[in-house]
């Protein structure tokens, strides 16, 4: 008896595979660091495509809500389209830049995970 199956059975049907092919900018992981102040800037905030390791950053002068949702916003959605999954380094922070994306974009399609 073969394990291969009968191709000519008209009742048999092979079920379709469809890979799923990781896309750039798709997951993104994020970061921010203290460092010595330079002229008024003290953290650096940092990004990369977690498929390529595309990086980007930005000198910030304070982190805080609004300073990190605007940076998310404006140089990670704006210009990378559609970001599946944000995965944050440091927590607390960038919950709460979570909180302000939602509260001035309404982000349903967005995934913080910690």
């Amino acid at each position: 008896m073969s394990s291969w199956p009968n191709l000519e059975d008209p009742s048999y049907s092979p079920t379709p595979t469809i890979p799923d092919v990781p896309t750039l900018f798709c997951k993104v992981h994020i970061n921010t660091m203290l460092m010595p102040t330079v002229n008024v800037f003290q953290y650096i905030f940092q990004a990369h495509c977690a498929l390529s390791s595309w990086p980007e950053w930005h000198l910030i002068w304070k982190e805080n809500e609004k300073t990190l949702g605007g940076l998310i916003f404006e140089n990670m959605l704006c210009q990378w389209g559609g970001v599946a999954e944000i995965v944050p380094a440091n927590g607390p922070t960038f919950m709460a830049a979570a909180g302000y994306l939602s509260k001035i974009q309404h982000p349903s399609h967005q995934y913080f995970s910690l």
